[in-house]
């Protein structure tokens, strides 16, 4: 199977196909950048895994330390094991020597002993950490492949672990908050807002091209970017998986992933090699439809985002307009924004070079409210105060409208600025009840 979409901020197109092969889960991201410039690349595939509000779930985790902090995995700073992982409770816990609550060299792979939520940036073991004399003790016991396997691992209270495999730079966890803090924001984000379901508490377990969500990848022009990723789970030994010594989880893990249960070396070559030729077969039957907005650019360059991907241009006048799509579907048409555009406020702001080059030429002709407020966002977007100003002057000069007065609220003196918030809030109560947006 594979889903796509166009990404409209390096203006490429991504893919994800998919194979479930023997109670293994494939995946195998794609990039098409047929962009004439190299781009950077940001890619973190995000799996929500179960946690409980007493936080007996466990990572398994093959790490030397964070790459942010440099903090050692999972006890904390460096090799003083009293000392607790991150800055929870204030600068004196870093220095007392106490540790978190008085307790001592409290292991951090059980979600329930971190205090708070925080991101993690793993820096896996290698041969490198032990010549720099940084690597913990549970790095003997994993293997240096090439090229890499990597994973991070997590463990139900009864055993069952699920491993995500990867062979990316970035290997990361994040919780929102502790298991037993207020989980409103995980509630949300889950979805639950009708108390039909249990309370979501959850982790992110992550895996990305770069060392973390701060770095990039290369995407070279005219080019794609791809690699392959697996999931399995197993019933894992309890006494190992859950074993206080560290080493010992690790190692089991590892050997798991030697064994015939786990996954050869030779056939994950071979998938590779499957998903990076499978990665360019067109698609034979689409089942859902996506945004339009690929299709809008296709129609806008004159050229296909990737030969393998359908962009498709079946949608309803109404779903383009409830979308935002319509007032740039119309310059791409008639040049220009229909009369009914014009009574409506726009829901989407592009800022690409090829869409301002498009609005400048239609302006030169009949500049009207809309062109200048979309020419001043992109104008400001490029960090060109004083010439985004003039134009959103001019756009509240040819009609009175919120989103102009609202942006010149924020560029004006501040003496100033309270009249342009009051104008966007008046103009926004005066405006047509009638317009969708």
């Amino acid at each position: 199977s594979r889903m796509w979409e166009f990404g409209r901020l390096r203006y490429t197109s991504w893919q994800g196909d998919s194979l479930l092969q023997n109670y293994t889960v494939w995946v195998h991201p794609r990039i098409d950048n047929t962009n004439n410039v190299d781009l950077n690349g940001y890619w973190w595939t995000n799996v929500a895994q179960e946690l409980t509000a007493d936080g007996k779930q466990r990572l398994l985790l093959p790490a030397a330390y964070d790459v942010d902090a440099h903090e050692m995995w999972p006890y904390g700073n460096s090799f003083l094991q009293n000392v607790p992982y991150g800055m929870y409770n204030g600068l004196e816990d870093m220095t007392n020597f106490s540790g978190v609550d008085g307790k001592w060299a409290r292991d951090y792979s059980w979600v329930g002993n971190r205090p708070m939520g925080q991101d993690y940036f793993a820096k896996l073991c290698d041969s490198g950490d032990f010549a720099r004399g940084v690597a913990p003790a549970h790095c003997k016991a994993v293997p240096q492949r090439t090229p890499p396997v990597r994973y991070i691992g997590h463990s139900l209270e009864d055993g069952f672990t699920t491993l995500h495999v990867h062979r990316g730079m970035g290997t990361k966890f994040f919780q929102h908050t502790a298991p037993q803090s207020d989980n409103f924001f995980q509630t949300f984000m889950f979805g639950i807002s009708d108390g039909s379901a249990k309370v979501g508490i959850y982790l992110e377990a992550q895996t990305g091209q770069a060392p973390s969500q701060r770095h990039v990848f290369p995407v070279p022009k005219r080019d794609k970017v791809q690699w392959t990723e697996w999931f399995k789970a197993f019933k894992a030994d309890l006494r190992a998986v859950h074993s206080p010594n560290y080493t010992k989880a690790i190692g089991y893990v590892e050997d798991w992933l030697a064994s015939p249960q786990g996954m050869d070396l030779d056939h994950l070559g071979d998938m590779e090699k499957f998903f990076d030729h499978y990665s360019s077969a067109p698609v034979s039957e689409i089942l859902a439809v996506g945004q339009p907005w690929g299709w809008i650019h296709e129609k806008m360059t004159g050229r296909r985002l990737a030969p393998q991907l359908s962009f498709p241009s079946s949608f309803s006048s109404n779903d383009l307009r409830a979308g935002g799509v319509t007032p740039w579907l119309e310059l791409l048409e008639h040049g220009t924004f229909l009369a009914e555009t014009l009574e409506q406020l726009p829901v989407v702001f592009e800022v690409s070079q090829a869409w301002y080059d498009l609005l400048e030429a239609s302006s030169k002709n009949d500049m009207t409210w809309l062109h200048a407020l979309l020419l001043g966002t992109m104008v400001l977007e490029r960090g060109e105060v004083e010439q985004a100003a003039t134009l959103f002057r001019t756009s509240l000069n040819l009609k009175t409208n919120p989103h102009a007065a609202r942006n010149l609220a924020l560029l004006v003196e501040e003496a100033d600025a309270w009249h342009h918030y009051m104008l966007a809030l008046n103009a926004s109560l005066a405006w047509d009840p009638q317009d969708p947006h």
